[in-house]
């Protein structure tokens, strides 16, 4: 009888150890550029030259940051290439952004609502993939 009540007790307490979770690691984000907030990111360059092509990326660039504005996106900009976007089920994404090798890669915007994955919008295609990410549901 002693035996069982010690065998018992012993499992109850390696059951609640096992359950326990401890506070996990907190890592250092000093070299990253943290996002928490509804934004969309954009880097800040300058275009190479003045081309047609340019003036295409441009415009449609603003057409897609007045659509985010008045949707309640908040500008961001990328500050460094490390970026760590904080969801609001406390999962963190980290992205590593390459440098920008044509005006589209230096042009780009990144849209983050806090209860979805960040997204990078297309450029060279319509705004059907913005109005989508912006109004589904997480």
């Amino acid at each position: 009888m002693l035996l069982r009540k010690t065998v018992t007790g012993l499992a109850i307490a390696f059951s609640l150890a096992a359950c326990h979770q401890p506070n996990p690691a907190k890592h250092d984000t000093a070299a990253y550029d943290v996002i928490r907030d509804k934004s969309y990111l954009v880097r800040e360059s300058k275009p190479l030259t003045n081309t047609p092509a340019t003036d295409s990326v441009l415009a449609k660039k603003a057409t897609f940051i007045a659509y985010l504005e008045k949707q309640g996106f908040k500008r961001h900009v990328i500050q460094q290439d490390s970026l760590l976007f904080h969801r609001e089920n406390s999962l963190e994404v980290e992205m590593i952004l390459t440098p920008p090798t044509d005006i589209w890669d230096m042009q780009t915007i990144i849209v983050f609502d806090p209860a979805k994955n960040p997204f990078f919008v297309n450029l060279h295609r319509d705004s059907t993939q913005l109005v989508h990410y912006v109004e589904s549901k997480p």
